[in-house]
C-alpha cells in the first residue's frame, strides 16, 4: 500500500452477525499499533463504535445507539470521510442500511468529529489493515462480511430511496 489520500475516502461493506455475545467484534482496523489506529467494531449486543486514536489520544469517535442484534439480518454500512470540509458534521457521514446515522437524529451517544484537514490512518502507507479482525486484539468478527469496498479521494453522499 502506498501513502495516498488520507483525508477523503469512502468505505462500504455488508455484514451479517452469526453470534451475539458480549465480546468486541472488529469489522476492520487500520493502524500502527493498539494505541494508534482507526477501528470499527461492534460492542457486544448493544451498539457499534468507530474510533481513531493517535498515541492513545482520541481524534474521532462515534458510539451508536442503534443495536445490531438480529442474527438473521444483513446490514450495509457506508463510512464517508472528508476532513477538508469546514463544517465538522460534514467531515464524517455514516449510513446504516441507507439511513444516515448522526447525532441530530439521536443515533449517537458520542459524536466526536475529526479536526479540519485531519489525516486518518486509512491510506497510511505504514498502517496495517485488517478486515474481520483486530490488528492487536485476539477477537474476530463473528459472522459474514461481503463486498468490502474502498474508494480513495471520493466523499460519496447517499440518499434514501
Amino acid at each position: 500500500q502506498t501513502a495516498s489520500n488520507r483525508k477523503t475516502w469512502t468505505v462500504s461493506f455488508w455484514f451479517k452477525r452469526t453470534k451475539m455475545d458480549s465480546a468486541l467484534q472488529y469489522v476492520f482496523e487500520a493502524g500502527l499499533s493498539g494505541s494508534t489506529l482507526f477501528s470499527v467494531f461492534i460492542n457486544g449486543t448493544t451498539d457499534w463504535r468507530l474510533y481513531e486514536y493517535v498515541s492513545n489520544s482520541r481524534k474521532l469517535a462515534f458510539h451508536s445507539t442503534v443495536p445490531l442484534n438480529d442474527s438473521s439480518a444483513w446490514y450495509h454500512m457506508v463510512i464517508a470521510c472528508d476532513t477538508t470540509q469546514s463544517s465538522a458534521a460534514d467531515r464524517f457521514k455514516i449510513y446504516l442500511n441507507g439511513v444516515q446515522v448522526n447525532a441530530i437524529s439521536g443515533y449517537f451517544s458520542t459524536a466526536q468529529y475529526p479536526t479540519q484537514n485531519y489525516d486518518t490512518h486509512i491510506n497510511n502507507s505504514s498502517a496495517t489493515i485488517s478486515i474481520g479482525k483486530s490488528i492487536t486484539a485476539s477477537t474476530n468478527f463473528k459472522g459474514y462480511l461481503s463486498e468490502v469496498n474502498f474508494i480513495e479521494g471520493l466523499f460519496k453522499k447517499f440518499r434514501n430511496s
